[in-house]
């Protein structure tokens, strides 16, 4: 074993540039394959013939599938109520967007009659957005465009408009992009996280015999 790493140093070292660009390829290959599978997730913990399965069941044939994933989209306004007349109507404006809105099903009312989605001092109340497809099928863009069409009608006024719920963590946890990894590892690797590595080469080249061939850029030292 002591005598395949040795090998594979002196080669990473005498061919260091081919190797550090098998590996960029391997990093730019891998943040292609996360690209492609986005943020898709699936949270479904079911066992075939368990009663969690059988009140899914019920629940999927009642309900809608994607009850699980109904998230609130909150209002609020730090002037006036949202229930004043202009600030009521960019409310309506915005849950009638939201629910034209991509990926939407349906979306309730906040100022409907005997609901409770309205606070006391009226300057916050929410409606809750139910997607047509799970979130956990939705990449972080398709989230916040569904965000957007809330905040659309909002934007310029008293009122402000942010995501709870499952939605919101969707949201909070952008995908990462490839272009940033290979930043940070570059980054990293000028920032001297190498020292390390030719501290490694350096000791096996000191009980190599022919470690006068070794690269001149990792001189070695003899002490």
């Amino acid at each position: 074993m002591s005598s395949l790493l040795n090998r594979v140093a002196v080669f990473s070292a005498r061919h260091r540039a081919l190797v550090i660009g098998v590996w960029m390829i391997l990093l730019v290959g891998l943040g292609v394959a996360t690209q492609t599978l986005g943020t898709k997730y699936s949270s479904s913990a079911q066992v075939a013939g368990s009663d969690s399965k059988a009140a899914n069941d019920v629940m999927a044939r009642s309900f809608s599938k994607e009850l699980s994933d109904a998230s609130p989209v909150v209002f609020h306004t730090d002037e006036g109520k949202l229930t004043d007349g202009e600030h009521k109507a960019v409310v309506e404006e915005s849950v009638k967007s939201l629910s034209q809105a991509d990926n939407v099903a349906s979306v309730t009312d906040p100022f409907a009659d005997g609901t409770t989605t309205v606070s006391k001092d009226g300057k916050t109340a929410y409606a809750t957005v139910l997607p047509s497809t799970g979130l956990g099928d939705l990449s972080v863009e398709e989230a916040e465009k569904i965000l957007a069409a809330a905040e659309k009608p909002a934007e310029g006024t008293g009122v402000q408009v942010e995501a709870g719920g499952q939605l919101g963590t969707k949201i909070s946890k952008p995908e990462a992009h490839m272009s940033e990894v290979i930043g940070i590892a570059s980054s990293k690797w000028r920032q001297g996280s190498s020292r390390p590595v030719r501290s490694w080469y350096q000791r096996l080249a000191r009980s190599d015999p022919s470690r006068s061939k070794w690269p001149h850029c990792c001189p070695i030292d003899r002490r």
